[in-house]
């Protein structure tokens, strides 16, 4: 569905913006001590080092989301048009704060997007957009908990189909069955239209994790130095 790539489209442009936070970082632990600093400052000053990419964070989604929502013939309306937008921007900010994290805690570049990958594609399997969240064995089901493309997806899915009472049916079959309403297309995919905002304070929650995570990470280095 089209506004599944907004779920994840964000995802790709970290691997571009977040480069100047992991250099600032690296540098960082390369020289915890530089003119004077403690290692405490240069845990603080390495996530501080993402402050000036803060505006491209919030303009690239928005312009992004502005072009592909209308696009792809998405929801009309302000409301929903809005709270997109707002989505695709916690998208883009929890996928570069989950490559801050990565980028601490490991060594390298190359082991951190060893490491990186199959994490990754550990959370896409578990969104929902590729299988039911239903049919996912439990003990791998855990991981959606983690994975703000499921976040993403629920929540984008719920605003452009909460509401929609009259769904026009044409050559329907067993594999396309008719969803008539809103609601079957959420039933449809195991999502529940009262967890929109329980998804968002779950991005929120995520941002914030892997950003302390980062600075654990980063302090734990630092102080190895």
């Amino acid at each position: 569905m089209a506004w599944r790539l907004l779920c994840g489209s964000s995802e790709g442009c970290a691997d571009v913006l977040h480069g100047v936070t992991t250099m600032e970082m690296l540098e960082v632990l390369e020289h915890p001590h530089a003119k004077g600093g403690s290692s405490d400052q240069a845990g603080w000053c390495g996530l501080a080092g993402s402050c000036p990419t803060l505006p491209g964070l919030l303009v690239e989604p928005t312009l992004f989301t502005l072009v592909v929502y209308w696009l792809a013939g998405l929801r009309l309306t302000a409301h929903a048009f809005g709270l997109t937008v707002l989505l695709s921007i916690l998208v883009l900010n929890v996928a570069i704060a989950c490559g801050a994290f990565f980028s601490c805690a490991f060594g390298s570049m190359p082991v951190a997007i060893a490491y990186l990958v199959p994490f990754d594609y550990a959370l896409m399997m578990t969104s929902g957009i590729f299988v039911r969240l239903s049919s996912i064995p439990k003990f791998i089901s855990w991981i959606r908990h983690l994975s703000w493309l499921m976040y993403s997806n629920e929540a984008m899915t719920i605003l452009q189909w909460d509401g929609i009472d009259d769904i026009p049916c044409a050559n329907t079959t067993e594999v396309r069955p008719c969803l008539s309403t809103g609601e079957e297309v959420l039933d449809r995919y195991d999502f529940e239209s009262y967890r929109f905002w329980p998804d968002v304070f779950a991005l929120l929650g995520l941002y914030a994790a892997f950003h302390l995570l980062a600075l654990l990470a980063l302090r734990f280095r630092t102080r190895r130095k």
